[in-house]
């Protein structure tokens, strides 16, 4: 079984990669894509969910300085969408269990009172608090 990185790796190191790097080069005319710079560039993934089958809208040509700081900037987006990702898991698991409690009262979480709702909302929330100790 091959790791992530040694995909990662082989994929950095075949000759497709090095046509798309030429291809990038052409197109912004063999300068970093963010400040302009000339000297040793590098391909750098925008992300990699296309990864050993990268186009050219899924990487940039950056310097070495811009490519460090693009790699923390998708650092940090990975880890926010990760995150999102997350609330919104739990966010619907807490709705489920919302409507399971309404369920249980008799009551449709899309024909009863928005007034209603409220205070059964906050009789879900305490139990639930109470519940989590």
């Amino acid at each position: 079984m091959t790791t992530w990185r040694a995909r990662y790796n082989a994929v950095i190191r075949s000759k497709r990669w090095k046509l798309l790097k030429q291809a990038r080069r052409n197109l912004t005319n063999n300068r970093c894509e963010r400040c302009g710079r000339a000297d040793y560039l590098e391909l750098h993934h925008l992300h990699y969910q296309t990864l050993g089958n990268e186009s050219l809208e899924d990487v940039e040509l950056l310097c070495e300085s811009c490519h460090e700081a693009a790699d923390e900037e998708r650092e940090i987006r990975v880890q926010h969408e990760q995150e999102a990702r997350q609330a919104s898991y739990e966010l619907k698991r807490i709705r489920a269990r919302f409507q399971g409690w309404l369920k249980r009262i008799g009551l449709d979480i899309n024909t009863t009172s928005q007034d209603v709702l409220q205070k059964e909302w906050d009789k879900f929330i305490a139990y639930i608090e109470d519940q989590d100790g």
